[in-house]
């Protein structure tokens, strides 16, 4: 639970935290490329920590799943991309690259607190696995909501990496 509600964290003090920018809400998409790269670097994370775990080396699992949604995990990055464009012009890749490290690095830090970490990332791997390009969307959401993230409204004191 304690994992789920950081997660959670991240993702409303991301979307709550672009906010000396102007707070603004999310148009559906850009809500669903956030929980989408959220999903991603959960993923990559597990992929990175867990491979010198013994049957917990998800490495070629990451892949498959990059390989199977590359096309939609890129669209989803694009959207990003015109988000943080919209929201900070000059700066915006800077920003974006902010938070995807501050996600990275949330993540990561949780990982090595949880003894139980890589266990419990094996059913993630199963679940994005076992859906096509439409449900791993449904997949990003359903974890996003059992992490407590209903945010839809975003300001730049809510985003990792963004807090002045």
């Amino acid at each position: 639970m304690k994992r789920l509600l950081s997660s959670a964290a991240v993702v409303v003090f991301f979307v709550a935290t672009l906010g000396e920018a102007q707070a603004r809400c999310l148009t559906k998409d850009e809500r669903t490329a956030f929980q989408m790269r959220t999903l991603q670097t959960e993923m990559m994370v597990a992929a990175l920590s867990c491979r010198n775990v013994p049957d917990r080396d998800f490495r070629p699992y990451y892949n498959s799943f990059v390989r199977k949604h590359g096309e939609w995990l890129a669209s989803h990055s694009r959207v990003l991309q015109r988000y943080f464009q919209q929201q900070y012009g000059a700066n915006g890749r800077y920003n974006m690259d902010k938070f995807t490290t501050a996600l990275a690095n949330e993540t990561s830090q949780r990982s090595m607190a949880d003894p139980a970490y890589c266990e419990r990332s094996e059913s993630l791997f199963y679940d994005v696995l076992a859906v096509d390009r439409h449900g791993i969307e449904d997949v990003a959401a359903s974890r996003a909501a059992k992490q407590g993230d209903d945010t839809t409204c975003v300001s730049d004191a809510s985003i990792p990496g963004m807090a002045r």
